[in-house]
């Protein structure tokens, strides 16, 4: 029963999702069957976790746990069924999701991608306890960007209140495991991951993609990447 009131609730929202969300146009035009694969799909995926927001038999709201920039955090990615708009049901879905990513899941944070114009939802996010932290364009010659919103495990804000540094710098740091904490009194590791980028302001110009990919990559390395029983050939 879930599949039928999610493709009612997909097909409901169209006008108010396809604005800013990637759903709005997935579910336009599409035949049933082509829902059930995106549901089923869902379902299976097993780098990202979905739940519906219900009263009774009717769905309200949809969010998933999604990857983020690093394994450390996750992406929320939610909207709210048309017509149920402004009834607090955004904010309910939001800090529900952040209780259980950050205490049951134990990330270090939770991270949102808002698209710039979207007021509302930005203002849902910083109710609940998200920051903005950089202005990223959707692509290259794109006039368009989103923000970048994190919201940060209450341990993550301790060890660097502890450390005398920055959330956003201690967040992606594999120091941030609890055995691992002193390495966060080294320098060159506290510079190898902490945040590339100048503190957020609205008027902050978007991100140079090249600079993100950087910054991804270098957080998101692990010895395991490096093969150090092979070399590869000079055709390779």
């Amino acid at each position: 029963m879930d599949f039928h009131e999610f493709k009612k609730a997909g097909i409901e929202s169209i006008s108010t999702n396809e604005l800013f969300l990637s759903f709005g146009h997935i579910f336009k035009n599409i035949s049933i069957m082509d829902f059930m694969l995106v549901f089923s799909d869902l379902m299976k995926n097993t780098g990202a976790e979905s739940y519906g927001l219900f009263h009774k038999n009717t769905m309200l709201g949809y969010v998933s746990f999604s990857f983020g920039f690093s394994d450390l955090g996750t992406e929320l990615v939610g909207w709210t069924r048309n017509g149920y708009q402004n009834l607090g049901l955004g904010e309910l879905g939001l800090n529900t999701a952040c209780e259980v990513a950050l205490k049951a899941k134990k990330f270090n944070y939770v991270e949102l991608k808002i698209d710039e114009k979207n007021v509302q939802s930005r203002r849902v996010a910083e109710k609940c306890g998200f920051e903005p932290f950089l202005k990223i364009k959707y692509s290259l010659g794109s006039e368009d960007s989103y923000i970048y919103y994190v919201k940060f495990n209450p341990t993550v804000l301790s060890i660097a209140n502890r450390y005398k540094l920055r959330p956003i710098d201690v967040a992606n740091n594999p120091a941030s495991a609890q055995s691992l904490n002193y390495f966060l009194k080294s320098p060159r590791i506290i510079e190898f991951y902490e945040w590339p980028f100048e503190i957020y302001a609205e008027e902050s110009k978007p991100v140079n993609q090249n600079l993100l990919i950087s910054y991804l990559a270098t957080i998101n390395f692990k010895p395991d990447d490096i093969d150090s029983g092979t070399h590869p050939s000079p055709a390779s």
